[in-house]
C-alpha cells in the first residue's frame, strides 16, 4: 500500500516584493558549471568546481488592464531585480538577485494572452 492521500504545496512568485497573482507557472533551477574530470583508468574521477547561478522561467496571463509587472521594460533596461519563489505553506523559499531575459508575449484566436520570461541571477537555495 502506498500510503494515505495528502495535500501538496504550490509555489508563489514574488518580484521586488510584488506577488505575481497572474503567474501560472514557475520553474526554478540552479545551474552549476562544474566540469567532470574523466580519466582512462578511473573513469569519473571527480570534478573541477565552477560557478553557480539560478535560472527561473515564469509564465503568466495578461489581464485587459495590462501586465502586473513590466518584464519587457525590465529586460530592455537591463535592470536588476529580486526574485523569490515561496511555498504557499510558507515552509521554504528561495531568493535570487538578477536580470530578466528572453521576454515573450503570445496570444491567438481562442487563446489567452500570455507572457513568458527567463530570470538569470545569483545562486539561490530553498531554505
Amino acid at each position: 500500500m502506498a500510503g494515505q492521500p495528502q495535500n501538496y504545496d504550490q509555489f508563489l512568485v514574488i518580484v521586488d516584493g510584488q506577488l505575481l497573482g497572474e503567474a501560472d507557472s514557475v520553474e526554478w533551477r540552479n545551474e552549476n558549471s562544474g566540469q567532470d574530470v574523466l580519466t582512462l583508468v578511473k573513469g569519473f574521477a571527480g570534478q573541477t568546481p565552477g560557478p553557480h547561478k539560478t535560472v527561473a522561467s515564469i509564465s503568466g496571463f495578461v489581464p485587459a488592464a495590462g501586465m502586473e509587472f513590466n518584464f519587457s521594460n525590465a529586460e530592455q533596461n537591463d535592470s536588476f531585480h529580486n526574485l523569490q519563489v515561496i511555498q504557499r505553506s510558507g515552509s521554504q523559499k528561495a531568493s535570487s538577485d538578477g536580470v530578466f531575459r528572453n521576454f515573450r508575449a503570445s496570444g491567438g484566436v481562442g487563446q489567452n494572452a500570455k507572457v513568458d520570461v527567463e530570470f538569470h541571477g545569483t545562486p539561490g537555495k530553498f531554505e
